[in-house]
């Protein structure tokens, strides 16, 4: 077998490689990735969050059987919170449920799969919060949600009495 480029018999082929992406995984930053298609009884956890306060967590870009593609590339994929009450959806997500917030990440080579979405900041509580993550660039799109669910806080609780309150008895309970 011979190839000819035009101006000699040599040439090279450049073949790349990419696992094909198939779901994606949101868990808090740090914490190890969990493959649930392996351990069931894992979970990937996200941990309650305050209103008002900026937070952040880790998305994980997953290949067929759960396991992480570490040379996941993309621009602008869309990460988006919703809240999921009051029953846990079993669809990605439950298409009645807009979401609360929308943003856009990056994945680079240097990610190896798991990006961290950055500052965000809910200024607002919200009970059963879900993540969605969904790459647009592919055909079709390639979406998923997490594992797990997490809450948003008050910041604080304000307790207000007044000094013309009745109490319901005479011990005044």
């Amino acid at each position: 077998t011979r190839c000819w480029n035009g101006s000699s018999s040599s040439c090279s082929i450049v073949v790349s490689n990419t696992p094909c992406v198939t779901n994606f995984e949101c868990l808090e930053t740090g914490l190890t990735y969990n493959n649930l298609t392996v351990a069931a009884s894992a979970r990937n956890p996200l941990y309650t969050k305050i209103a008002g306060t900026p937070f952040s967590f880790d998305v994980v870009a997953l290949q067929a059987g759960g396991v992480q593609s570490t040379t996941y590339l993309a621009n602008n994929v869309r990460v988006e919170l919703f809240d999921d009450n009051p029953t846990f959806s079993t669809t990605c997500p439950n298409p009645a449920l807009p979401a609360i917030a929308t943003f856009l990440i990056n994945f680079q080579a240097a990610d190896n799969g798991r990006k961290n979405t950055g500052a965000i900041t809910l200024n607002q509580a919200a009970r059963r919060l879900r993540c969605k993550v969904t790459d647009t660039s592919l055909t079709p799109n390639v979406s998923g949600c997490s594992s797990d669910t997490f809450t948003v806080r008050p910041s604080a609780i304000t307790s207000v009495t007044s000094s013309n309150a009745t109490a319901d008895s005479v011990a005044g309970i």
